[in-house]
């Protein structure tokens, strides 16, 4: 109980630090509670969704995968969710190319991604690994390579995305993102029972009466889903979906339901501690929050590598 009361003041300590700290200097003093509810407000929405889906997806992969490295990002679901929603940006846009359409687009593109590497790898952990990696760096490339044709401020929206970049939504953008943020989240947290059992093998699994196939394919389904979003709000933001689930077994026992609860918490932190550093670094360049995360999952990832390797019960 004591860890849970910690983490939820970690996270409004966060959110305030993120919504109140570190306005611009040139702001007057008239104008920062509009700043913060027309700006920092919309960004720091966008940042929690971010946090959580980001936390959710990883939890969910890891338990039905079984395997402690896996990741959105690592799996190579971020990677054809970017390439879906630059095709969105390079076939309508970045006017025509709005919220629904590139979450479309990314959705479809990521889901494809990962049930293609899935498909390829069979059921061994190391190929599934190594083809989302070099997925991601694939799709990130051809990505980079369809906007030479663009105009350069349709080429610095899709590096947004392709750095993770927190930026306002609209009114119409966040209530979009959080209905299919909740629909998405009741049926993963109800599913959690089933989904604990299969962290087990799938003969375990299916004397204990659960559908391993159909559970499996849904709770990658909605993974894939959440994570997508997420490059639709705010691009590729790697690694958070890896860290999330081994920080939250600290605070948690290993059961789906409570590490659901640690997640929520523990998701947006990390993306809201990114996101107040930049703030706090106040740069003339404004560094995405992207840069700063994926190096510190790198080496997280690294680390997880060497302790654990690519063994199914890594």
């Amino acid at each position: 109980m004591r860890k849970t009361f910690f983490l939820i003041a970690i996270f409004f300590l966060l959110l305030f630090v993120a919504l109140f700290l570190f306005l611009p200097d040139s702001l007057e003093p008239q104008l920062k509670m509009k700043f913060i509810f027309k700006i920092r407000l919309p960004e720091v929405l966008a940042a929690v969704i971010t946090g959580m889906a980001l936390g959710f997806s990883g939890l969910a992969l890891q338990t039905v995968l079984r395997n402690d490295l896996a990741d959105p990002y690592v799996l190579g679901i971020s990677g054809g969710s970017c390439l879906g929603v630059t095709l969105s940006i390079l076939f309508f846009g970045i006017s025509g190319s709005g919220f629904v359409f590139r979450t479309a687009s990314s959705l479809i593109f990521g889901i494809l991604s990962l049930f293609l590497i899935m498909k390829i790898s069979g059921s061994s952990p190391e190929k599934l690994l190594l083809l989302g990696v070099l997925s991601n760096i694939f799709f990130a490339t051809l990505a980079r390579a369809l906007t030479l044709s663009l105009k350069p401020s349709e080429i610095t929206s899709i590096n947004h995305f392709l750095l993770g970049f927190i930026s306002p939504l609209s009114f119409y953008e966040i209530l979009f993102s959080l209905v299919l943020f909740f629909i998405l989240l009741i049926p993963l947290f109800y599913m959690g029972n089933e989904i604990d059992i299969l962290s087990f093998s799938d003969d375990e699994s299916k004397t204990i009466g659960v559908n391993v196939k159909k559970t499996r394919i849904l709770t990658i389904l909605i993974a894939s889903v959440l994570s997508s979003l997420v490059v639709s709000i705010a691009g590729m933001i790697g690694f958070v979906g890896l860290m999330v689930p081994h920080i939250s077994r600290f605070f948690s026992t290993n059961d789906f339901k409570k590490l659901f609860i640690s997640s929520a918490l523990i998701g947006p932190s990390i993306i809201l501690f990114a996101y107040a550093f930049t703030k706090a670094v106040n740069l003339k360049v404004v560094i995405p929050i992207g840069l700063y995360i994926n190096l510190f999952g790198a080496l997280f990832f690294i680390y997880l590598f060497v302790r654990k390797g690519f063994s199914n019960d890594a």
